[in-house]
């Protein structure tokens, strides 16, 4: 509703309510992660969560007067998915940085391609490939931080008070809780930017 208002876009009420919906599935699973009480299980829940949210709110900012429900799907969908997979790989490592830019190099590029023949278009192998090679720098940007050891001040009370009202353990919500600080928002940001470098690289709406 934000962008439609700052890019005075026509609202419409499909528009709306696929916005509702998207942003209660990241909320439901993000939420439910949490729930959950066990990190191993949680952690590809709550990345699929934050993925999905990130790559609408991505899609939605960057599309501006183009928005399109069909492709913010796209890329919610592709977001949820690298989130999840993503979640499963520490940054803090080597081989963890790089195979998670490599999802995220992946990812980039399938949402491009989905794009493109969601639109009747075929994806060009060059543009494709430049997605998704732009993404996986972003993943290393972004990933950076917790490779290089960083402390990332960051504090979002949503998902802190998120935390502290779920049935768990003390020591599982400061386990939660330091896991949103170090890798939560970075993931959110990676994802949200990735959604706009595939928008921007592929100009997958024309």
């Amino acid at each position: 509703m934000a962008t439609t208002y700052i890019y005075h876009r026509t609202f419409s009420v499909d528009d709306y309510r696929t916005s509702v919906i998207v942003g209660s599935v990241g909320g439901a699973l993000i939420g439910g992660g949490i729930g959950i009480g066990s990190p191993a299980i949680s952690k590809p829940i709550i990345g699929a969560g934050i993925g999905v949210i990130s790559g609408q709110i991505g899609y939605s900012i960057t599309s501006g007067e183009k928005y399109n429900n069909d492709e913010m799907l796209i890329a919610t969908a592709v977001g949820g998915t690298a989130g999840a997979l993503t979640s499963g790989f520490s940054a803090s490592t080597t081989g963890g940085l790089l195979t998670r830019a490599a999802i995220d190099g992946v990812a980039g590029a399938s949402q491009y391609a989905f794009t493109e023949n969601a639109n009747g278009r075929m994806p060009d192998a060059q543009t494709a490939l430049q997605t998704g090679i732009n993404s996986s720098i972003n993943s290393l940007l972004w990933d950076g931080a917790e490779y290089t050891g960083m402390k990332i001040p960051s504090r979002v009370v949503f998902f802190e008070d998120m935390v502290e009202n779920v049935n768990v353990s003390q020591s599982l919500k400061s386990t939660y809780t330091d896991m949103m600080k170090k890798a939560w928002m970075t993931d959110a940001f990676n994802d949200a930017f990735r959604t706009s470098i595939s928008y921007i690289t592929g100009n997958s709406i024309k």
